[in-house]
């Protein structure tokens, strides 16, 4: 999105910071879910009034950032494809496998490898991994409407894995002309899911919309769109600041007042699944694409480096706070919510960035042997 070009490299500056952003706020999440599952009631109001029954509600919504992690994603995989069709005139598929593999896989894999193995040690649970091995955690979720730690959280990586084994063709292989109609016809299949889902699920819609690949590649589709429109026609955003204060308002009013992925009826459902995607896509673009932005300040170096470990710091996640309070929080009896938070957030930071210096990096290294177009950062 706004994003500087020089020859076939391009350099993504604010995506690096939005990762860092969601992958944070979806860590503190679970931070504070695992503190009140140790120390206090579990559970996150619905329907309360309260000013702590909202702070509850803005908690749970930080999962939002999995919808920021899609948008992303979709942008950035369509306008890396476009870009290189129109310089090459074709999609190098065996390059854009290779790619992925070796950003996502070597630390996925190495992951679902050495678990079991540490879990059995410390006489913890193993739990299911077999679907995650073969990318399909989120459809063993949807099956059991179970999500078992520590590898529940990989349901999003395996929709990403889905994705990628069809957008590459989609791009290589349709005409121009014939994309936004390809998009727009997915991007209705997929709200037409979500409408039956709600219509014809009795038991909770809820679980099935946020874990079904059909049902999530919406946002997906909106980055595509956006990659689309920024490739061919290149545009940029010039909100002034009270409209700019107004589209965050409304995303920060939205996430305090109710619950993203709640969903008590088919009306509710449409109206808040795709509510939510638009203000998150307009704040999203007026963020990367307004060289203006009233958060123009957090584009910083430091906030672009944790960007690039935002990976490490999603999957660690789990890790990190069943091994921290094991080992850790039992022992010292730490039931102080703040120097709870303080030392999860040490190695929930520190784990990723060793990953990503001595284990992630060779492999980029290697990633970089297949790239068409230069991402740099």
């Amino acid at each position: 999105m706004a994003l500087p070009e020089i020859g076939n490299k391009v350099y993504f500056p604010k995506l690096n910071v939005l990762r860092f952003l969601s992958a944070f706020a979806i860590f503190l999440m679970h931070i504070v879910i695992s503190w009140r599952g140790k120390n206090a009631n579990t559970e996150l109001l619905r329907d309360s009034t309260g000013l702590s029954g909202h702070i509850n509600i803005f908690i749970a919504n930080m999962t939002l950032g999995v919808d920021v992690f899609f948008l992303i994603s979709g942008f950035l995989i369509t306008y890396l494809l476009l870009r290189e069709k129109e310089l090459t005139n074709k999609i190098d598929l065996k390059k854009f496998f290779a790619r992925r593999i070796l950003r996502i896989w070597p630390l996925y894999f190495l992951l679902i490898a050495i678990t079991p193995f540490i879990l059995r040690k410390n006489n913890l649970p193993v739990s299911e991994y077999i679907s995650s091995l073969l990318f399909v955690e989120n459809f063993r979720q949807l099956q059991t409407m179970t999500s078992l730690q520590p590898f529940g959280h990989l349901w999003s990586i395996c929709i990403e894995e889905h994705f990628y084994l069809v957008w590459p063709f989609i791009i290589a292989f349709v005409n121009k002309k014939w994309l936004m109609p390809l998009f727009s016809t997915i991007l209705a299949t997929s709200a037409a899911f979500v409408l039956f889902t709600s219509i014809t699920n009795q038991v909770d819609p809820s679980w099935v919309i946020y874990h079904h690949t059909l049902s999530r590649i919406d946002v997906l589709v909106v980055g595509a769109i956006i990659a689309y429109y920024y490739h061919y026609y290149s545009f940029k955003i010039n909100f002034p600041v009270y409209v700019q204060l107004l589209i965050y308002a409304a995303l920060g009013f939205a996430c305090f007042y109710t619950l993203a992925y709640y969903y008590p009826s088919p009306i509710t459902t449409l109206a808040k699944r795709y509510g939510f995607i638009l203000v998150i896509t307009i704040a999203v673009l007026n963020y990367t694409f307004n060289s203006n932005d009233i958060f123009k300040f957090m584009n910083t170096a430091w906030l672009e480096y944790l960007g690039k470990i935002s990976y490490g710091i999603y999957m660690f996640t789990p890790f990190v706070l069943k091994f921290v309070h094991t080992i850790l929080m039992q022992r010292l009896h730490i039931t102080n919510f703040y120097v709870y938070t303080v030392i999860m957030l040490i190695p929930g930071i520190l784990v990723p960035i060793i990953s990503y210096e001595f284990f992630e990096k060779p492999f980029l290294k290697l990633k970089g042997r297949f790239e068409i177009i230069r991402t740099l950062g």
